[in-house]
């Protein structure tokens, strides 16, 4: 480390996932302000680092400073990279040692379900939906109601809505619909009070197969 430089241990979560994670990238950057009526400059950074770790040391960081910390999970979905919504935090560094973790990077300890899975994909007709499941934590789960969300990643089809889609229910299986063949779709499942936080108590990623998957397994359909 070059002295009177700081160093900050970046740590997440392996995100719940169906499709094989690659490796993660973390980002930092910095504003410099312009000298001279020059406008002001970013410098930002990044690492790779490997599936099988999840904590990065960022060091030679300047002090007095404000950095733009990101994460961003890189998966493999057939033969192209699915790149995950970046998880960012703010960091400053004067914060003292006594000074608690940002909440973005602060573990939670209230959450209600844990091990959202996909059963499997149900085709009828055309009509696709994929089944979820999730654990309750046990003397945590108090309202019996959860929120589920999905959007689609990434999909072939151009047509596809980005429209965000939601439902409560109190059973622990929920089967999300208005799927396309070949999109990945991100599903999150929580607290119906904590519709609009960017953190939910469980998320994770299921591919839709083409529809030339589902050609072998159903005499005469068309695509």
């Amino acid at each position: 480390m070059v002295a009177g430089t700081r160093t900050a241990r970046v740590e997440w979560r392996e995100p719940r996932t169906d499709l094989p994670i690659m490796r993660y990238k973390v980002f930092w950057s910095r504003r410099v302000r312009g000298i001279a009526g020059e406008l002001d400059s970013v410098l930002v950074n990044h690492q790779i680092v490997p599936k099988e770790q999840t904590s990065y040391e960022i060091t030679n960081l300047q002090p007095n400073s404000t950095y733009f910390i990101q994460v961003q999970t890189i998966s493999q979905y057939g033969t192209s990279k699915l790149r995950s919504e970046k998880a960012a935090v703010l960091y400053n560094t004067t914060a003292t040692k006594e000074q608690k973790a940002p909440e973005a990077l602060r573990r939670r300890g209230s959450r209600v379900i844990k091990s959202l899975k996909l059963e499997n994909v149900i085709w009828n007709n055309h009509d696709i939906r994929a089944r979820v499941h999730w654990i309750p934590i046990a003397k945590s789960d108090t309202t019996k109601r959860y929120l589920v969300r999905w959007k689609y990643e990434q999909c072939n089809n151009k047509q596809q809505s980005s429209e965000e889609l939601s439902a409560i229910t109190e059973q622990t299986t929920f089967d999300i619909y208005e799927l396309k063949y070949g999109c990945v779709y991100r599903v999150a499942v929580d607290r119906p009070s904590s519709e609009a936080r960017s953190d939910p108590d469980a998320e994770l990623l299921v591919a839709v197969p083409k529809c030339e998957y589902f050609q072998k397994k159903v005499e005469h359909l068309k695509c």
